[in-house]
């Protein structure tokens, strides 16, 4: 993990030091490398092993006002992804890292999205939801612990031709939620959603309302499911914040 931010080495390291006691947990099988400079130089941007990157999270400035912290953190997601962009150039084989904006206003979603960012994080509405579902439904906090304490399960995105069960789905007549979910769970995993037939609409149409109703399913559909983790997994790559 490589941390680049213009706050002091130093200060960032007792940061962590005091949230790993504070949550007595320690960060396990993980190296931490500290980078110094402000997050506007692109030539220090430029020295981040970002091509060798699996992911790339921008995390906004809690201490400036909330637009002008996403207006920042847009900009640097924006900078990030000329630079990629120029490297891709030179390398085209290797997959370019996901990068990930850390948002704090709902109103900066239509910002992100007109900028070319469709992945970014709204924490604070991230977390009135999980509260809320868990308020509800007291029991979702075990399914919640799987996904983000224990890390026994994670999200991926599928073609429905990866699962053996859904060669008996009939595509030429349309297929409903139902059907994809019981052929997904013949794999042991749960779908969460489904790529859009509407142009206008969200690239993503999570938990469908309608499940019994047929939908068309071209070549591009894909699906959102929530898969086990194998234990001892290698993880071979970077991620730079």
């Amino acid at each position: 993990l490589i941390i680049h931010a213009p706050i002091e080495k130093k200060a960032r390291e007792e940061f962590i030091f005091k949230a790993q006691r504070r949550r007595r947990h320690n960060c396990k099988n993980l190296t931490i490398q500290h980078s110094e400079g402000p997050l506007g130089a692109r030539f220090l941007l430029e020295e981040l092993p970002f091509a060798q990157a699996n992911t790339i999270m921008i995390l906004a400035d809690k201490d400036e006002d909330a637009d002008v912290a996403d207006i920042q953190t847009l900009a640097v997601s924006v900078l990030i992804q000329d630079i990629l962009m120029r490297g891709k150039q030179q390398d085209s084989i290797s997959p370019s890292p996901m990068i990930i904006p850390q948002l704090i206003e709902v109103d900066s979603e239509d910002l992100a999205r007109h900028s070319g960012i469709l992945d970014y994080m709204l924490t604070d509405q991230l977390v009135a939801r999980i509260t809320a579902c868990v308020a509800e439904v007291p029991q979702l906090s075990c399914i919640i612990d799987c996904i983000v304490k224990d890390r026994a399960c994670s999200f991926c995105i599928r073609e429905l031709k990866e699962y053996p069960a859904a060669t008996a789905l009939d595509l030429e007549n349309g297929i409903t939620f139902d059907e994809v979910s019981a052929a997904v769970a013949c794999a042991n995993e749960v779908v969460l959603g489904w790529s859009s037939t509407d142009l206008d609409e969200e690239s993503w149409e999570m938990n469908p309302k309608e499940r019994g109703q047929k939908r068309s399913w071209p070549e591009d559909a894909r699906l959102v499911v929530l898969q086990k983790v194998e234990r001892g997994s290698p993880r071979d790559r970077k991620s730079v914040v």
